[in-house]
């Protein structure tokens, strides 16, 4: 029987986590259809640890784990998953450690999120965790380098060769139901028999910049246990907690896409020849969805001292 490998490589903000929650938690209805979630380099939901593994020279060992399940697997289609993968290094160890006849075999799938609204949402990430300032600008300009994508997109294509690749800008309304687990399903080319779990959609909520910004000062200040808080404030589902489009205004997301233009025309040519660009950036031109104006940034951090004073009660309640 001829085995596929599709690599998932992210991109980090893409509906990683949603995606690799799905094939974890399924994997009677993806044996059933003959896929198989590999098991050898995954620790719980996803692939990361590898990268520690390729980082201390033991990417050929892991490597080979991995064929010697695929051969032993009855499933005609394998998966690997990790955001982490999203580096040019993976690529050449991925391809060097594979035996010849699987790398020949290996599907590239990658989503890439628009750089304005990826910088975005990873600064809500990484200031709620209490792991940077909250200085948006500051915060782009530490992380600038990691949204060119075409040197790591070009890396994969040179180990496994351009056709091997998919990539797909991670906009919903391309996606079936707006959905990025069924984009991925029918990227793969998968009929799923069975009913699949899906995983909880909380997990996709973007919370406000002030409630991130409350979330980073309690991680750095208090004995608070903030991961318990998210999930109370995920719960609550209070008006004013989850919103988009409230770090960067128009003028910076100008600049920030300007900045990328060149290296997006690149991937346009390289992987989108017939389309027009790669992103829909038409809400640059038309502002559709505004940056909040001062009134409703006020209404914003009130609506955040609220929600988080709700968590704290419900967490004393419990």
């Amino acid at each position: 029987m001829e085995k596929t490998l599709f690599l998932h490589i992210g991109s980090p903000k893409t509906g990683t986590t949603a995606i690799q929650g799905f094939l974890h938690s399924n994997p009677d209805v993806l044996a059933a259809s003959g896929v198989n979630y590999v098991r050898a380099g995954r620790a719980n939901a996803s692939h990361n640890s590898m990268i520690s593994t390729f980082r201390h020279g033991n990417g050929p060992a892991v490597c080979a784990e991995i064929a010697q399940e695929i051969a032993d697997s009855p499933a005609s289609l394998h998966v690997l998953s990790s955001e982490m993968f999203f580096w040019a290094p993976a690529a050449v160890e991925l391809a060097r450690g594979l035996p010849p006849e699987l790398r020949d075999r290996t599907r590239i799938i990658c989503y890439i999120r628009r750089q304005d609204k990826y910088i975005e949402a990873l600064y809500k990430q990484v200031v709620k965790n209490g792991r940077a300032l909250a200085d948006p600008m500051a915060f782009y300009r530490s992380r600038r380098r990691n949204l060119f994508y075409s040197p790591i997109l070009n890396a994969f294509s040179d180990e496994f060769g351009h056709d091997s690749l998919i990539i797909r800008p991670f906009e919903r309304k391309n996606f079936p139901a707006g959905d990025v687990i069924n984009d991925f399903i029918e990227q793969a080319g998968v009929a799923l028999e069975g009913t699949p779990i899906r995983p909880a959609p909380a997990s996709n909520k973007s919370f406000s910049a002030p409630i991130s910004e409350l979330l980073g000062l309690l991680r750095q200040r208090s004995p608070l246990f903030t991961r318990d808080i998210i999930r109370k404030l995920t719960q609550l589902e209070y008006e004013g907690a989850i919103r988009s489009n409230d770090v960067y205004d128009l003028s910076q997301r100008q600049f920030i896409m300007g900045r990328y233009a060149k290296d997006n025309e690149e991937l346009r040519k390289n992987y989108f020849p017939h389309a027009e660009q790669v992103f829909d950036t038409t809400d640059l031109d038309t502002d559709i969805d505004p940056y909040p104006t001062e009134q409703q940034r006020s209404d914003d951090w009130r609506a955040a001292v609220i929600a988080l004073a709700q968590a704290l009660q419900k967490d004393d309640a419990e």
